[in-house]
């Protein structure tokens, strides 16, 4: 809702470095709405993901949100991956704000 992508905002523009992770139906388009609110050193996640996003039931079955997703976004916004081998171990796309 629009009140609540205010409120996110809002809380996104604090002086403080914000950790805002992105689960609920649509991740992608969760995180292209969040994303531009972020400030250098913000850190964004998204879980279900998968680098290729192809299923990789080994690890993880449910897989929706990949690299290719994101990538113009992150590109535009200056996103850069966050320690992301450690959390691709746990299905989380991790991306900061330079």
């Amino acid at each position: 809702s629009d009140a609540g992508t205010t409120l996110i905002r809002e809380l996104i523009q604090t002086e403080k470095r914000v950790l805002l992770l992105c689960d609920n139906g649509s991740k992608v388009e969760e995180f292209r709405r969040f994303a531009p609110f972020l400030k250098s050193g913000d850190v964004i996640g998204a879980h279900d993901y998968h680098p290729d996003g192809v299923d990789n039931s080994r690890n993880w079955a449910w897989n929706e949100i990949g690299d290719r997703a994101v990538e113009p976004i992150c590109q535009e916004l200056g996103l850069v991956p966050f320690h992301q081998a450690d959390f691709t171990e746990a299905a989380w796309l991790m991306r900061v704000k330079t």
